[in-house]
Order: C-alpha cells, then structure tokens, then sequence
C-alpha cells in the first residue's frame, strides 16, 4: 500500500508500494491547504489529492500543469511524460465505447474504475488461480463474457491503473518534497530559480540530500510501476491480434501470468503467431491454385495482414519478407514491380 503516513513517524522513511488502491489521505490543514493550491486542476478527477479517480478522463496538460509547479518537476518530467503515453495507449483500447462528442459509455468507466478499484484483489487472485490474467479481471470485476468488453480492454485497464499508479507515486514524492519549501510562496522561488540558478540549485539540493533515501525507491517504485504497464499494455495488443485465436491468447497470457515472461518475449510470440498464419494463408492460397507472384497482393487485403484488431495493416513490403522468412515464397521470385513508390491500388 502507498503508505502515505509511515507508522514510525520518521518522514523520511519511504514509501511502501504496492498494488493496491491508494487510500483517502487526508493531509494536515497547513497542507491540505497547500495541496488544493497545486491540484487545483485535477478537482474533477480526484477523490484524494494522490489519487487519479477518472482514468478515462484525464489529459496529459492537465497533469503536466499541476505538476510542472513543483521545484523537482524536471527531474521527473521524463518518467511522467511516458507514464502519460502509457496512460494514453490504454485509452485508445477503449475508442470503440467513446461516443463522437466525447462521452464514455457506462460500462467502460465502471470496468476501469473497478480495476482500479480491485486492482490487489486481482493480483491476489492471480497469485492462487490457474486463470490467465483476462479472466482474472472478468471473475474479480464481475464483467460478463457477453458484455461488449473485449479481453484487451481488460488488459488495458489494468494498464491505465498501473499508468495512473505511477503519477501519483511521482505527484505525492514531488508533493511531499514541496513542503520543504511551504513558507516560501511558488512566485518567489519561481524569481529565485530566473534570476540566480545558482542559489536556487543549493536552496533545493540542501533538503533533497536529506530525502536521498527516499528519492532513489520512489524512483526505483516508479520504474517498476512503468514496466508492469508496459508490461500489460503489450498483452492487450496480443489479445487484440485477430489472427490469434483465443486458445492461443489464453496460452501466451497463462504464460506470463506462471513464468513473468519479459516484454520482448511476449512480443516475439504474438509476432511469431502473426507470421506463421500469414504463411499459412499463402500455402492455402497457393494450393487453390494463386499464383504466387499474386500471393502478397491477395494476403494484403485480408485481416491476417492486421498488425492488430482494426488497426494499421502491414506493407505489402512486410508481407513479401515475411513469407520468403517463412519459406512461403521464392526468395529468388522478382517480385519488386511495380516497385512500391508506384502505388496502383489504394493504401491500406
């Protein structure tokens, strides 16, 4: 758990993280006071100043312009920025249950916030099941096969909770650390950091030796957090995959889930799996009598060429070295007219 308020009392003692939500902490008035000042422009999604309620609703300009106050915010800005685009990516995984004006439907905000919610209760469950990790999510959340919520989405819920998980363990550090600084208003350290950024540089560097400790696992915590998003991003693509079926998404998902397989490996398998069913797809072809000079041009219009479900298709340029890795195809067939700057036929 965020333990926002260590059980010793030492302030400097770091923070303790884990998957669970972050509780409602509540701060003392001097700065509670303060804290409303800095997260003036997340009121709309926040039910706690360390905790992201909305995760569906949250732009990225907002976050930088709460947190870009903050006297440590540059040495940061990098981790938060891809947070963000973490953040972000899991989003487009939802499009589908976005309206045009910007509304998101009732489910996709009930089955985020409940991952968010219920996030410990399914790394538990994950710990002491054989279910793969999409499952987990259905069981723990109560989403119904039949609901119009694809295990990508799923994946990428968990995702945005590990996305949002990561700026607020970043928010509440670069929070805490401001409060050495809490009789000094943000205009006048602001003057100070323009008009000598030499006293500036030894008026913050004197109290960040001090939190050294705390710093480094905050970072540390942080970089675990990214990985884990990233982690399961990289999931919701595979499940999102149309060539795959759902045994094989089952299978790549358990794995992760029993042996922590890395991001590479999740990401050669599912590639692995795309390019042995556009070979495949060529031999069927080629055995209903294709020519083979033809073979690209047939396979491109078809959903196995899909890098993922409805997404962007690949080069016909792919396609060809795919099947000549795949033995698919003569290595020695000229197969470069017209040559791809001459485009006969629309993109795909």
């Amino acid at each position: 758990m965020f333990q926002c308020s260590p059980a010793n009392g030492n302030t400097n003692t770091a923070p303790i993280i884990d998957c669970r939500p972050l509780p409602l902490w509540r701060p003392s008035a001097a700065k509670r006071n303060s804290t409303s000042r800095c997260f003036g422009a997340w009121g709309h999604i926040l039910i706690s100043p360390y905790y992201l309620a909305s995760p569906l609703d949250i732009e990225a300009w907002e976050v930088i312009e709460t947190l870009e106050q903050y006297v440590l915010y540059d040495e940061f800005a990098e981790r938060i920025e891809y947070a963000l685009q973490l953040l972000e990516e899991g989003q487009r995984h939802w499009q589908e249950h976005q309206s045009p004006d910007g509304e998101w439907s009732e489910i996709s905000i009930m089955v985020v916030s409940e991952v968010r919610r219920l996030s410990y209760n399914i790394s538990q469950k994950l710990q002491i099941s054989d279910l793969d990790i999409a499952a987990c999510i259905r069981s723990t959340v109560g989403i119904s096969s039949e609901s119009n919520v694809s295990n990508s989405q799923c994946m990428a819920a968990l995702a945005i909770d590990r996305a949002c998980r990561a700026i607020e363990t970043l928010g509440k550090w670069l929070a805490d650390f401001q409060q050495e600084f809490h009789t000094t208003s943000p205009e006048t350290l602001d003057a100070i950091a323009r008009e000598s950024p030499d006293d500036f540089e030894a008026l913050i560097n004197e109290p960040r030796r001090e939190w050294a400790q705390v710093e480094m696992e905050t970072r540390e915590n942080t970089a675990e957090i990214l990985g884990n998003a990233r982690h399961y991003l990289i999931l919701a693509a595979v499940y999102a995959l149309p060539i795959l079926s759902d045994e094989d998404k089952t299978k790549i998902s358990t794995a992760a889930r029993s042996r922590g397989l890395r991001s590479a490996e999740l990401r050669r398998r599912a590639v692995t799996e795309r390019n042995d069913a556009i070979c495949a797809k060529a031999h069927t072809l080629r055995k209903n009598g294709v020519a083979e000079k033809d073979l690209v041009g047939m396979i491109a219009h078809t959903a196995t060429a899909e890098k993922e479900s409805g997404g962007v298709k690949l080069s016909k340029k792919q396609i060809r070295n795919i099947l000549r890795a795949g033995g698919a195809l003569d290595p020695d067939l000229d197969l470069t007219w017209p040559p791809d700057c001459i485009r006969l036929d629309p993109p795909f």
